[in-house]
C-alpha cells in the first residue's frame, strides 16, 4: 500500500524550485500522558493551542489523551490571545514555551512558561517551570502558593 505524501513542514527553494522539503517528528515526554489523565481525572480540562498543523496537533492530542475538541491547531498567537479571553473565566492556567505564546500567556488568569523555553515566553508568565515535562506543572497545580494570579 502506497502512502499519501504529506504536506512538508518547511520547504527550501531556490528561484522558486523546491530543492528540500523538511518533516519534523514530535514525541511526547514518557510522562505526558500519565499527568494529563490526572488532571482530568481532577477535573480539569485540558486544551492544545498551537501554531502546528492541525493534523500533527490531532495527533499528538490522539497520544496523549485529549479530546479531539480540545486540540486547537493552525493558530497564530493573536488567535490563541484570543481563544483565552474568550474562555478564561478566572481559572485557565496558559503553560506555553515559545514566542508565538506570549500574547497568551499575558492575559491568561494564571500563566508558566516552561524555562527552556523562547526568551519572549519566559518574560510574560507568573512563573517560570523549570523541571523537565508536565509532572512539573502538575505538581506546581496540587502545591499551595503564595502566589496570587493576575
Amino acid at each position: 500500500r502506497s502512502e499519501l505524501p504529506r504536506a512538508a513542514d518547511a520547504e527550501y527553494a531556490h528561484d522558486g524550485r523546491i530543492l528540500a522539503r523538511l518533516h519534523f517528528a514530535e514525541a511526547a515526554r514518557s510522562d505526558a500522558r500519565a499527568e494529563i489523565t490526572a488532571l482530568q481525572r481532577e477535573g480539569r480540562e485540558v486544551f492544545i493551542l498551537s501554531g502546528d498543523r492541525v493534523e500533527k496537533v490531532a495527533a499528538m492530542a490522539a497520544a496523549l489523551g485529549v479530546p479531539a475538541g480540545n486540540a486547537l491547531g493552525g493558530l497564530t498567537p493573536e488567535q490563541k490571545r484570543d481563544w483565552v479571553l474568550a474562555h478564561d473565566t478566572g481559572d485557565t492556567l496558559m503553560l506555553g514555551d515559545g514566542a508565538n505564546d506570549t500574547a497568551a500567556l499575558g492575559v491568561a488568569h494564571a500563566s508558566i512558561a516552561v524555562s527552556s523555553g523562547a526568551r519572549p515566553a519566559r518574560r510574560r508568565p507568573r512563573a517560570c517551570l523549570s523541571g523537565r515535562g508536565p509532572a512539573s506543572m502538575a505538581t506546581a497545580l496540587r502545591t499551595p502558593s503564595p502566589v496570587k494570579p493576575r
